[in-house]
């Protein structure tokens, strides 16, 4: 396995761990609090779907 790709699937593993993490806030339509992996989710589909709306250009790269 080259070093590239190596060094990808192990940033994967690490950001699969988000999804262990709870966070103080509860989903919208349920009981359960959210976990860091669904926080960053969606916090990536408002910066797509919300881009057009800005003043300033957005780098969507940056941001999501």
């Amino acid at each position: 396995m080259n070093e590239s790709l190596q060094s990808q699937i192990q940033f994967l593993i690490e950001i699969d761990k988000l999804k262990t993490i709870e966070r103080k806030t509860r989903i919208i339509h349920g009981d359960r609090l959210e976990n860091d992996a669904e926080h960053s989710w969606h916090l990536a589909m408002m910066a797509l779907i919300l881009q057009s709306h800005s003043n300033k250009e957005v780098d969507i790269l940056k941001v999501s």
